[in-house]
């Protein structure tokens, strides 16, 4: 038995969202005050990557690595004979 393949000339639709497509929406920060009746603790979620983008990182050190830290911020003076 011969078994005769066919290849289609459109491309199969890969799963997930279509390339150039997003999850988000622009809006007025006012616009989502208002949402939430002016409650500046109301809980919003963001999208991680839009957080990522927009949040610097900050980078804390433990109590013995700030000590260490702080030992070594003194100068240190030598000549050389």
């Amino acid at each position: 038995m011969q078994y005769l393949l066919r290849m289609t000339e459109t491309a199969k639709r890969g799963r997930g969202r279509p390339k150039g497509a997003t999850s988000t929406i622009d809006m007025k920060l006012s616009e989502i005050v208002s949402q939430v009746d002016g409650d500046m603790d109301a809980v919003i979620q963001v999208g991680r990557t839009w957080l990522s983008k927009r949040t610097p990182v900050v980078v804390t050190q433990s109590p013995k690595a700030q000590e260490a830290q702080n030992v070594n911020d003194e100068p240190i003076e030598f000549t050389i004979s």
